[in-house]
Protein backbone atom coordinates (compact mmCIF):
# COMPACT_ATOMS: atom_id res chain seq x y z
CA UNK A 1 0.00 0.00 0.00
CA UNK A 2 2.91 2.38 0.52
CA UNK A 3 4.08 2.00 -2.93
CA UNK A 4 1.07 3.96 -3.91
CA UNK A 5 1.59 6.60 -1.46
CA UNK A 6 2.88 10.14 -3.20
CA UNK A 7 6.10 10.75 -2.12
CA UNK A 8 6.65 13.82 -0.34
CA UNK A 9 10.11 14.68 -2.39
CA UNK A 10 8.36 14.92 -5.41
CA UNK A 11 6.01 17.50 -4.29
CA UNK A 12 8.60 19.24 -3.01
CA UNK A 13 10.75 19.05 -5.96
CA UNK A 14 7.81 20.65 -7.92
CA UNK A 15 7.33 23.44 -4.90
CA UNK A 16 10.92 24.17 -4.79
CA UNK A 17 10.83 24.11 -9.09
CA UNK A 18 8.50 26.96 -8.96
CA UNK A 19 10.14 28.69 -6.42
CA UNK A 20 13.13 29.07 -8.30
CA UNK A 21 11.47 29.97 -11.53
CA UNK A 22 9.34 32.74 -9.77
CA UNK A 23 12.95 33.81 -7.88
CA UNK A 24 14.53 34.12 -11.19
CA UNK A 25 12.04 36.23 -12.50
CA UNK A 26 12.07 38.56 -9.62
CA UNK A 27 15.96 38.38 -9.86
CA UNK A 28 15.91 39.23 -13.42
CA UNK A 29 13.46 42.24 -12.21
CA UNK A 30 15.70 43.25 -9.89
CA UNK A 31 18.48 43.35 -11.84
CA UNK A 32 16.77 45.58 -14.60
CA UNK A 33 16.10 47.65 -12.07
CA UNK A 34 19.48 48.71 -10.87
CA UNK A 35 21.31 48.47 -13.58
CA UNK A 36 19.95 51.27 -15.63
CA UNK A 37 20.07 53.75 -13.21
CA UNK A 38 20.12 56.15 -16.53
CA UNK A 39 16.17 55.24 -17.07
CA UNK A 40 13.89 57.99 -17.92
CA UNK A 41 11.10 58.67 -15.27
CA UNK A 42 8.31 57.35 -17.60
CA UNK A 43 10.43 54.05 -17.47
CA UNK A 44 10.70 54.03 -13.76
CA UNK A 45 7.37 54.81 -12.82
CA UNK A 46 6.55 51.47 -14.82
CA UNK A 47 9.04 49.16 -13.24
CA UNK A 48 6.78 48.59 -10.21
CA UNK A 49 4.67 47.44 -12.84
CA UNK A 50 6.69 45.03 -14.20
CA UNK A 51 8.36 43.74 -10.87
CA UNK A 52 4.05 42.98 -9.95
CA UNK A 53 3.60 40.85 -13.45
CA UNK A 54 6.75 39.19 -12.46
CA UNK A 55 5.75 38.24 -8.96
CA UNK A 56 2.24 37.10 -10.44
CA UNK A 57 3.68 35.63 -13.00
CA UNK A 58 5.25 33.72 -10.07
CA UNK A 59 2.55 32.86 -7.96
CA UNK A 60 0.23 32.10 -11.63
CA UNK A 61 3.64 29.24 -12.17
CA UNK A 62 3.27 28.35 -8.02
CA UNK A 63 -0.18 27.65 -7.90
CA UNK A 64 0.03 25.29 -11.18
CA UNK A 65 2.74 23.58 -9.65
CA UNK A 66 0.46 22.54 -6.98
CA UNK A 67 -2.42 21.41 -8.64
CA UNK A 68 -0.13 19.51 -10.99
CA UNK A 69 1.08 18.16 -7.43
CA UNK A 70 -2.37 17.36 -6.07
CA UNK A 71 -3.31 15.73 -9.20
CA UNK A 72 -1.00 13.63 -8.93
CA UNK A 73 -1.88 12.58 -4.82
CA UNK A 74 -5.27 12.29 -5.94
CA UNK A 75 -4.63 9.93 -8.73
CA UNK A 76 -2.11 7.69 -7.15
CA UNK A 77 -4.86 7.50 -3.94
CA UNK A 78 -7.38 5.99 -6.35
CA UNK A 79 -5.14 3.45 -7.68
CA UNK A 80 -5.19 1.30 -3.89
CA UNK A 81 -8.93 2.26 -3.35
CA UNK A 82 -9.69 0.13 -6.82
CA UNK A 83 -6.93 -2.77 -5.72
CA UNK A 84 -8.89 -3.02 -2.26
CA UNK A 85 -12.08 -2.80 -3.88
CA UNK A 86 -11.05 -5.96 -6.49
CA UNK A 87 -9.71 -7.97 -3.60
CA UNK A 88 -12.50 -7.77 -1.88
CA UNK A 89 -14.72 -8.92 -4.81
CA UNK A 90 -12.67 -11.91 -5.48
CA UNK A 91 -12.99 -12.70 -1.58
CA UNK A 92 -17.15 -12.15 -1.51
CA UNK A 93 -17.19 -14.77 -4.90
CA UNK A 94 -14.81 -16.95 -3.04
CA UNK A 95 -17.65 -16.93 0.43
CA UNK A 96 -20.50 -17.33 -1.45
CA UNK A 97 -19.59 -20.49 -3.74
CA UNK A 98 -18.51 -22.04 -0.55
CA UNK A 99 -21.69 -21.50 0.86
CA UNK A 100 -23.71 -22.61 -2.46
CA UNK A 101 -21.52 -26.04 -2.33
CA UNK A 102 -22.57 -26.69 1.83
CA UNK A 103 -26.03 -25.94 0.66
CA UNK A 104 -25.87 -28.21 -2.00
CA UNK A 105 -24.07 -30.73 -0.40
CA UNK A 106 -26.77 -30.57 2.89
CA UNK A 107 -29.87 -30.57 0.54
CA UNK A 108 -28.15 -33.62 -1.91
CA UNK A 109 -27.53 -35.52 1.80
CA UNK A 110 -30.79 -35.06 3.46
CA UNK A 111 -33.36 -34.28 -0.07
CA UNK A 112 -36.93 -34.69 2.28
CA UNK A 113 -35.56 -31.69 4.89
CA UNK A 114 -34.32 -29.48 1.97
CA UNK A 115 -37.70 -29.44 0.05
CA UNK A 116 -39.69 -29.15 3.55
CA UNK A 117 -37.62 -25.52 4.02
CA UNK A 118 -37.51 -24.78 0.23
CA UNK A 119 -41.95 -25.02 0.95
CA UNK A 120 -41.41 -23.13 4.17
CA UNK A 121 -39.60 -20.18 2.68
CA UNK A 122 -42.27 -20.01 -0.26
CA UNK A 123 -44.91 -20.33 1.67
CA UNK A 124 -43.15 -17.12 4.10
CA UNK A 125 -42.67 -14.71 0.88
CA UNK A 126 -45.98 -15.96 -0.54
CA UNK A 127 -48.23 -14.79 2.67
CA UNK A 128 -45.73 -11.73 3.22
CA UNK A 129 -46.49 -11.00 -0.81
CA UNK A 130 -50.19 -11.16 -0.47
CA UNK A 131 -50.47 -9.46 2.58
CA UNK A 132 -48.87 -6.49 1.23
CA UNK A 133 -51.11 -6.21 -1.85
CA UNK A 134 -54.03 -6.76 0.19
CA UNK A 135 -52.95 -3.65 2.66
CA UNK A 136 -52.10 -1.84 -0.58
CA UNK A 137 -55.76 -2.29 -1.97
CA UNK A 138 -57.48 -1.59 0.98
CA UNK A 139 -59.05 2.33 1.86
CA UNK A 140 -57.37 3.30 4.87
CA UNK A 141 -59.93 4.96 8.08
CA UNK A 142 -58.43 8.42 6.74
CA UNK A 143 -58.63 7.64 3.37
CA UNK A 144 -62.58 7.83 2.84
CA UNK A 145 -64.03 10.63 0.43
CA UNK A 146 -67.13 12.52 1.24
CA UNK A 147 -69.34 12.57 -2.02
Amino acid sequence: MDEHRPKVRDISETAANAASVAAAKAKAALEQSNGNTHESHHEAADMPARVNNAADDAVEHVKAAAGEALASVAENIGEPAGDQAAKAAEALLGHTRRAGDRVLRSAAANPLTALMVAGAVGYGLGYLLHRSQRTLSEPRIGDVENT
